[in-house]
């Protein structure tokens, strides 16, 4: 083979070798620590509020196997690593307390507010943000 052939084989390749890199990069930053945490916090709100919404009667227990169980199930339908159970279940507790906390304010309300105080939307906290 000469030089222009092996160059030009190289050059033809070399848009596939990028998207095979640019697709590796993304897989291996999916599975960081930090990466991991922040779908673990998101998928712990979504499963505690998702459990609220449909065993709200139930004993705490059920709800925390409920919510544990989804959680582990949002890991796995995005083919993610699974977190360690001690990492699940602080996540859901962390979850059940900002729901709760949320809850609390909104019926600490005043119940006799004036009509300029009820026009007024009421604006849920800003997210959390993680910092190291």
């Amino acid at each position: 083979m000469s030089v222009n052939t092996i160059s030009n084989v190289i050059i033809g390749l070399l848009p596939v070798f990028t998207f095979l890199a640019v697709l590796f990069y993304h897989w291996f930053a999916q599975r960081l620590p930090d990466k991991q945490r922040e779908a673990l916090m998101h998928f712990a709100s979504i499963a505690v509020q998702h459990t609220e919404q449909l065993f709200g009667g139930s004993d705490n227990a059920t709800k925390k196997q409920v919510a544990t169980q989804l959680v582990e199930d949002l890991f796995r339908s995005f083919n993610l690593p699974q977190p360690d159970a001690t990492a699940v279940d602080a996540a859901i507790e962390a979850a059940v307390w900002t729901l709760n906390s949320v809850n609390t304010q909104q019926v600490a309300q005043p119940v006799n507010a004036s009509p300029q105080q009820a026009a007024q939307p009421v604006t849920p906290p800003p997210a959390e943000k993680f910092v190291e």
